[in-house]
């Protein structure tokens, strides 16, 4: 009976430990939203990071396979920004880890009003949803999850 109880303890810890992880990846998997920043309207973080398409057909963000020119836009501590960002792609489903591009961060006015930004152009190959990963230096800045169509 003793070693039932500890059973049927250890089973419920473990299946409360595995329910809260996938919580956590949902959220981690859910597409980032639009907002307002300035006069134009990215997608991203608000407060934090936003990215718009500045060329291309279409109103989606991505096309599979279409390298686009992309206006990314930073808010947070000026210090931060001096250097380069690096932005790298992971795919959902294949676990795809893909560098997409790395440049420098400029400061002063935008049409976003951010303290900092920068541009890109880059491109998905697969459809579906990826997280973007932005690194100033080395460290991870902020992440962002879009959908390719």
């Amino acid at each position: 009976m003793r070693y039932l109880i500890i059973l049927l303890s250890m089973l419920v810890f473990i299946t409360g430990c595995s329910a809260e992880k996938t919580d956590t990846n949902v959220q981690e998997w859910t597409v980032s939203p639009s907002f307002e920043a300035g006069n134009i309207t990215l997608y991203g973080n608000q407060g934090r990071l936003g990215i718009i398409r500045q060329n291309g057909d279409g109103n989606d963000l991505f096309n599979v396979g279409a390298g686009r020119l992309y206006g990314l836009y930073f808010w947070g501590n000026s210090d931060q920004f001096k250097g380069k960002y690096k932005l790298v792609g992971v795919h959902k489903e294949t676990e795809d880890n893909v560098q997409l591009y790395e440049w420098d961060i400029q400061t002063g006015q935008n049409p976003a009003e951010a303290d900092a930004f920068s541009g890109g152009k880059f491109g998905l190959d697969k459809a579906g949803l990826w997280r973007l990963d932005v690194y100033v230096g080395d460290e991870l800045f902020d992440s962002i999850v879009v959908d390719v169509k």
